[in-house]
């Protein structure tokens, strides 16, 4: 989960962030070894489509489920306050992006 703490709060310690993933991983390793087992039998048939499943439907739908499970696990650790979970909130990205001009509010 480090590549999503660090893109959630770039300015995070390393120590931190392992320390964060870590957290997040335990007693879930198991079950995410079988979510990425799932996408086995999407892997084996991209390979008769030559990649292109691969790049057009399998890869994005693999990112798209990688980051609701980190989306989840994050929600789990906050909800128990384990150390450093202060350090996993999105408001430095959402100040950023309204700084910047890029944030757009949706109603």
């Amino acid at each position: 989960m480090i590549p999503y703490i660090l893109a959630e709060n770039p300015k995070i310690q390393r120590k931190k962030a392992f320390k964060l993933s870590k957290e997040m991983m335990k007693g879930n390793k198991w079950k995410t070894f079988i979510l990425d087992l799932s996408f086995l039998g999407w892997e084996l048939l991209s390979i008769f489509t030559f990649g292109l499943l691969n790049i057009f439907y399998i890869n994005p739908y693999k990112v798209a489920t990688t980051v609701e499970l980190y989306e989840v696990l994050k929600k789990q650790i906050i909800s128990q306050k384990s150390e450093y979970y202060e350090e996993l909130n999105s408001l430095e990205l959402i100040n950023t992006a309204v700084n910047s001009g890029s944030y757009v509010k949706h109603h």
